[in-house]
């Protein structure tokens, strides 16, 4: 969990300086194209990130190493640790 205080600060950059748009379209209701996991957010709202990270609306998940369950990393993404 080192480092888990600047996740907001990083998701920030991407959002102001490189461009990663807030509140896109996702079945329904609306998420972020750059989230964040962490202790703090509900089942509900992991699960909901994890499918829109599938399906392509978020497109980058900040988190903790806990993040890769029930994602497909090979396939979906990069890790940096």
């Amino acid at each position: 969990n080192r480092g888990k205080d600047l996740f907001p600060l990083i998701k920030l950059y991407l959002e102001k300086h490189v461009g990663y748009k807030k509140a896109v379209p996702f079945e329904g209701g609306r998420v972020d194209e750059v989230e964040i996991i962490e202790s703090s957010v509900s089942e509900e709202r992991k699960e909901r990130i994890k499918s829109a990270f599938l399906e392509g609306a978020c497109k980058i998940i900040i988190g903790t190493a806990t993040i890769r369950e029930g994602i497909d990393l090979q396939k979906n993404g990069t890790v940096i640790y």
